[in-house]
């Protein structure tokens, strides 16, 4: 067991620094304009792996079980594991690195595409930004945008652990693959929704849509926690939840990534997604401890998600009145 922990923690340490890599490298491909949209589809993978990650290591735990002498829950890891590392490898060889370095572009839009990205890039340095890697601890809007993840997921990360839990409730006499799959309906309707959405955004700097999926989550997770009662609408009002908070996400990022740049970029992007992925331990321990606390009473546990989303909503909108402040012209001198 001491040997599956350990793993587990490198598997952790190697994931850490995947997803801001991923942020890095779009940064390098896809104009201002086109993030959201590129950032969305990227992330829709998030809520497609719980729709299919569920019935598919379901199969390999019972089909595979004994195969070659091998445990079912080890052969989950192994055909879960491998894929992923062979197309890291496919990737790290086969993709260029910026446009500049592909082939299968002509020679034009390989000019036209360098030549915007480095514009961009240049507008984003000319700008206050944090400049060296120690810089982003010091910038008020990097710290405050760790925040705003932090309490995003906080609102989100519940969802994967508690739904299960919560559609079993209502809908009692559920068989458990019957809850498995009304658990995924969510979830499927959310990558929809941030494929749709991502390709709505007109302004990548707006905070319009991430506090307008935010304030959604909100009314949705009050009327869930209010509709427990009849199973019909309280699912309707999840669907609606997950769609949104899961939403947010894609809706974020555009924001850091319009505004960093450098060496800032590299570090600023970890951070904010390090210090932010903490809530997917202090989120859905606080749900666990308020439903122990209050003898399982699963409206009152919601109060985690709300909270978190309607303080996400307070900080993005903190840093978009700064924002206004910043760019406002100063008053002529009498």
């Amino acid at each position: 067991m001491e040997t599956v922990y350990v793993l587990r923690f490198l598997l952790g340490v190697a994931e850490a620094g995947f997803f801001p890599g991923i942020l890095l490298y779009l940064t390098r491909w896809y104009p201002d304009r086109e993030r959201p949209k590129v950032i969305a589809t990227v992330m829709v993978s998030i809520p497609l792996a719980s729709v299919l990650g569920g019935p598919l290591n379901g199969w390999i735990l019972s089909a595979f079980d004994g195969v070659l002498g091998v445990d079912g829950w080890r052969w989950i890891f192994v055909l879960g594991g491998v894929p992923a590392v062979v197309l890291g490898v496919v990737f790290f060889l086969v993709v260029a690195e910026r446009p500049a370095d592909a082939g299968w572009l002509r020679p034009e839009q390989r000019a036209w595409l360098t030549a915007t990205l480095e514009r961009e890039e240049r507008e984003r340095a000319a700008a206050p930004t944090p400049r060296r890697h120690r810089d982003v601890f010091r910038d008020g809007r990097v710290i405050a945008l760790c925040a705003a993840y932090f309490l995003l997921l906080g609102g989100a990360y519940p969802l994967t652990y508690w739904m299960p839990t919560v559609i079993g409730h209502v809908g009692s006499g559920l068989t458990s693959v019957q809850v498995g799959w009304l658990s995924a309906v969510p979830f499927l309707l959310a990558a929809l929704c941030m494929f749709v959405t991502g390709r709505l955004v007109r302004d990548e700097r707006s905070t319009t849509p991430v506090l307008a999926a935010l304030g959604v989550s909100v009314v949705a997770f009050a009327a869930t926690a209010l509709s427990l009662g009849v199973p019909a609408a309280a699912f309707a009002a999840i669907c609606v939840a997950t769609m949104a908070a899961q939403t947010a996400k894609p809706l974020f990022w555009a924001l850091p990534t319009a505004f960093l740049a450098g060496a800032g970029a590299t570090s600023g992007l970890a951070l904010i997604n390090s210090l932010g992925n903490l809530a997917g331990f202090v989120s859905p321990f606080a749900v666990g401890w308020i439903q122990d606390a209050s003898g399982g009473d699963d409206g009152l546990s919601m109060t985690v998600m709300i909270l978190a989303n309607v303080l996400a909503m307070v900080v993005v909108t903190g840093l978009r009145l700064a924002a206004r402040r910043a760019a406002a012209p100063l008053p002529a001198r009498p």
